[in-house]
């Protein structure tokens, strides 16, 4: 049986005060009394209502920072020599894709053919040579996919996989440009005969999961449409989105999306908060204005980095906020153990650039570099800058430098033949890019 409370009105109740009898109000009178409540709940509302929850993040994001120990000098695997032409395409675990331009002669107004090559990641030996005159090889990951008849109603889609087993070949007509997927399915960019060419989605058999309309022409050539697929989202020529999962065309206004080296992707951010989806899919929100920086052991976490009205950039912990960064002072580009490394031109000397160690919390300037990196070799042009949790390695002019980022001390030096290397992380090591000369550190 359940309980019930009891309610005794209060002339019910022994010795109360006689209750004084109101007139009610006249409607209209009643219609405003509650239109003015009505206002002032709004008005409180508006007032009291929080702004979008960000749920905490701990210490923060560990963005671009590789679970590799960078602190003991790495040992050299290999060294090949490559035509100055050649360029890096892709890094697997298995095999290195280089792509090399050919020759053009003067009064041509096209681009040159290019020639792939896949080298064995462990020797560096040749594995296969792919001639591309269209130049419609992309690369995917651990794969290079080529179109063979770009556009024709005989294209062939050809996938070169990281090892040294002959290509899959698929017939697609009017394929423009295609990337294989991690799951073993296919993007292609469809065209030829058509008024405006379509992007495509194949499972593994070559069924259609989805297609949807691209704003090119069919007719456009394969050096006019770019597909690369990271994150759960594909970029169209470097900017369009399209969900991998649906096809259908995401807000821009979510773009940039930004690429970390494990797959890890950050959207928004310019309005809006950021959004990150780790490599495992899970999602996080950054509050608003929060510094994309390429490499970030703590982004979201408890300081903010913020770039002020003026360029500076101002650090907040526990609700207080310091400049640690006057603008005009360098370009910051990383954050490691509470250290922001910035680079910088150094007025008072003749040296490249300068590297400076700001404290976080207060800006003040931990350590000094001077002349130690070449101006060709901006960690933010080239994107991704190696580094562990406690080491962060960087090109100088003729080696490369394992820093500690809380001393600015070298941990340890490799030289090498050229004046400046492109340098990128890959399984299980280092790889060099620098004047016609690929190295492999392991």
């Amino acid at each position: 049986m359940t309980s019930t409370d009891e309610f005794i009105l209060t002339e019910q109740l022994p010795g109360a005060a006689p209750t004084r009898t109101r007139r009610p109000l006249p409607l209209i009178r009643r219609a405003e009394t509650w239109i003015a409540i009505a206002v002032a709940l709004i008005l409180t509302g508006v007032m009291i209502t929080p702004g979008p929850i960000y749920p905490p993040l701990g210490d923060g994001i560990a963005w671009n920072v590789l679970d590799m120990d960078l602190t003991t000098e790495p040992d050299l695997a290999w060294e090949t020599e490559l035509p100055e032409t050649a360029y890096l395409l892709g890094a697997g675990a298995d095999t290195i894709a280089v792509a090399v331009d050919g020759e053009v002669s003067e009064d041509s107004d096209s681009l040159p053919a290019l020639t792939i090559l896949g080298l064995d990641a462990t020797t560096g030996t040749q594995r296969w040579e792919i001639d591309d005159p269209d130049r419609s090889c992309l690369p995917d990951g651990t794969f290079v996919t080529c179109v063979q008849g770009s556009g024709e109603p005989e294209a062939t889609i050809s996938v070169y996989p990281a090892t040294d087993a002959p290509p899959t070949v698929h017939d697609y007509p009017g394929a423009i440009t295609a990337v294989a997927l991690d799951d073993g399915g296919l993007l292609v960019a469809e065209g030829g005969g058509t008024g405006i060419a379509m992007l495509v989605r194949l499972d593994t058999e070559g069924e259609e999961l989805w297609r949807s309309r691209l704003s090119v022409s069919g007719q456009a050539g394969p050096g006019e449409i770019s597909l690369e697929a990271n994150g759960g989202y594909v970029a169209v020529s470097g900017g369009i989105l399209y969900d991998l999962a649906t096809g259908e065309r995401m807000d821009q206004s979510m773009a940039p999306v930004d690429v970390a080296q494990d797959g890890s992707t950050r959207r928004g951010g310019f309005r809006g908060p950021t959004v990150v989806t780790t490599a495992d899919g899970t999602e996080f929100l950054v509050p608003p204005g929060e510094l994309w920086l390429g490499v970030d052991d703590a982004f979201g976490g408890p300081v903010s980095l913020t770039f002020d009205g003026d360029g500076s950039v101002v650090s907040t912990y526990d609700g207080r906020s310091e400049r640690v960064l006057p603008e005009g002072i360098g370009w910051p580009f990383a954050r490691l153990n509470g250290v922001l490394l910035v680079y910088a031109d150094d007025p008072t000397s003749d040296a490249d650039a300068t590297l400076i160690g700001v404290d976080e919390l207060t800006g003040n300037e931990l350590w000094r570099r001077v002349g130690d990196l070449s101006q060709s070799l901006w960690p933010f042009r080239w994107g991704s800058v190696p580094a562990s949790a406690d080491t962060i390695v960087l090109s100088s002019a003729g080696r490369l430098d394992g820093i500690d980022p809380r001393t600015g001390e070298a941990r340890w030096s490799i030289s090498l033949d050229a004046e400046s290397a492109d340098v990128h992380a890959v399984d299980g090591g280092l790889l060099a890019w620098s004047g016609g000369v690929l190295t492999m550190l392991r």
